[in-house]
């Protein structure tokens, strides 16, 4: 019994030890066992893995992601994955826009693009941080509902009714966007 807890005692030091030495460079990471830190071999590459593939998901996050300015507000709307959202980006593939801006029935901000995009309207009931195309020309931020054929471009992120109707629902008459 005495030689088991020995070897048990000098297997965890040499684990020990040899985790020190193969951490160098790596950054510390927490595993999901309460008071372990620091992971070596084939469990290390494995979270280096795992952390690449959130890294290049918020990449892809941002890729596709606006940041939208109202006044002294911001905030992100993430896109959609269609031929209306595509062209968007493309419109700001040259740097951020600047548009006149109005509200309309106390639940939409509604702005002009300077260009027009491809639609593909539908029936759509809106809720509040939709951010949907109207008539191919304008882009409509909603801090309400609305039942009207839209293309929905995307939707905002992390933000209440109650916040998206202050920042939206002021007299602001002109919206910046741009790349996150």
């Amino acid at each position: 019994m005495k030689k088991a807890i020995a070897a048990t005692l000098a297997a965890a030091i040499l684990l020990a030890a040899s985790a020190c030495g193969k951490n160098s460079g790596a950054k510390e990471t927490q595993s999901e066992t309460p008071g372990i830190t620091g992971i070596s071999g084939e469990s290390e590459k494995t979270i280096s893995s795992e952390l690449s593939e959130t890294e290049e998901e918020n990449a892809v996050k941002s890729e596709n992601s606006i940041k939208v300015t109202v006044g002294g507000a911001s905030f992100i709307v993430d896109l959609e994955n269609n031929d209306s959202a595509q062209a968007l980006k493309e419109l700001l593939s040259n740097g951020a826009v600047t548009i006149s801006a109005s509200n309309y029935g106390r639940f939409e901000k509604v702005c002009r693009l300077p260009e027009t995009l491809p639609s593909n309207d539908v029936q759509i009931k809106t809720k509040p941080g939709d951010v949907m195309l109207y008539s191919g020309n304008q882009i409509v931020f909603f801090y309400g509902s609305n039942t009207w054929a839209y293309t929905r471009l995307g939707k905002v992120r992390s933000l209440s009714a109650n916040e998206l109707e202050n920042i939206l629902g002021g007299e602001e008459n002109e919206v910046t966007i741009d790349f996150e």
